[in-house]
């Protein structure tokens, strides 16, 4: 009975390891799913009009991002009501039809969720801005990016599930945890203008 116990401690104690091991505080690339993306390759070639609006929808985020990764709520919501400017006079009229009903789609949905970032409370900023980031990601495939982000990725945020976010920097900052794990994290694509 003795060795079991043992054992368990052992076992908890292995486990607990490779977990702080993935949220280390040097900034990783991830092996498996590290990949360079060029906008150029997104569906809708935009023009320079159109770079632009995703190039401040994009400088908005990283500022909201920024506010999350500082811990700091009255910023986030704040910069979340920049956001939705910005988002609120993306013109689609640069667009391909077919490119015209996911980027609507992709608009309204940031829209919605910028609108629910302006809450004082940051765990439930943090848990829109998980949304908010899928959201923009998408925004990036489509209508490109005028300089270089990374995707980058916290295996342990939402209980386990992880959480992604784009970055203009290479080091990890994590919005999801802030100042209690703030290097958490691994590049899982460069995404090149």
């Amino acid at each position: 009975m003795k060795n079991l116990n043992v054992i368990k401690v052992v076992s908890l104690l292995m486990i607990g390891i490779m977990i702080l091991s993935a949220c280390n505080s040097e900034p990783k690339e991830s092996n498996t799913k590290n990949q360079v993306v060029k906008s150029e390759e997104a569906s809708s070639k935009p023009e320079q009009a159109t770079e632009n609006q995703s190039g401040e929808v994009i400088a908005q985020y990283l500022e909201l991002k920024d506010a999350l990764v500082a811990d700091n709520p009255e910023a986030t919501a704040f910069l979340s009501k920049e956001l939705l400017t910005a988002l609120e006079g993306f013109n689609l009229n640069h667009f391909k039809a077919d490119d015209k009903v996911g980027l609507t789609k992709i608009i309204e949905q940031s829209k919605e969720l910028a609108k629910q970032l302006l809450t004082s409370d940051i765990a439930r900023q943090r848990a829109q801005f998980l949304h908010l980031s899928k959201n923009l990601i998408e925004l990036v495939g489509l209508t490109g990016t005028p300089g270089q982000l990374y995707q980058q990725y916290c295996p342990m945020y939402n209980n386990n599930q992880g959480g992604v976010w784009l970055s203009a920097q290479k080091e990890i900052k994590n919005p999801y945890f802030g100042a209690s794990m703030l290097h958490c994290g691994v590049i899982q694509k460069e995404i090149r203008g």
